[in-house]
């Protein structure tokens, strides 16, 4: 669960031809369905100073209603091709 999320947690994001490995750096725990700014190249709230290589991770909050958004933000780790193998955050 997105909201389970600390700093430091690996967050891996698997695609055809990569694995994309983002290490968990900030949440803003409750904001407004219409909050967009955090999703700018440099995320309100984020704690990040420029732009970069950025997931924001956004879900419902309260869990089971859509009063307000939870934001997890990450900054990339690691690249590697699928060709190279899993990253170390899938194989322990």
């Amino acid at each position: 669960y997105v909201n389970t999320l600390t700093p430091g947690d690996p967050i891996v994001v698997e695609t055809r031809d990569a694995y994309y490995t983002y290490e968990m750096t900030s949440v803003l725990p409750q904001t407004s369905p219409s909050n967009i700014s955090v999703i700018e190249p440099v995320p309100v709230g984020s704690g990040f100073d420029k732009p970069g290589r950025y997931l924001t991770l956004t879900t419902c909050t309260p869990e089971f209603t859509s009063t307000y958004r939870l934001i997890v933000w990450g900054k990339m780790v690691d690249e590697r091709p699928r060709s190279e193998g899993k990253p170390k955050a899938l194989v322990g």
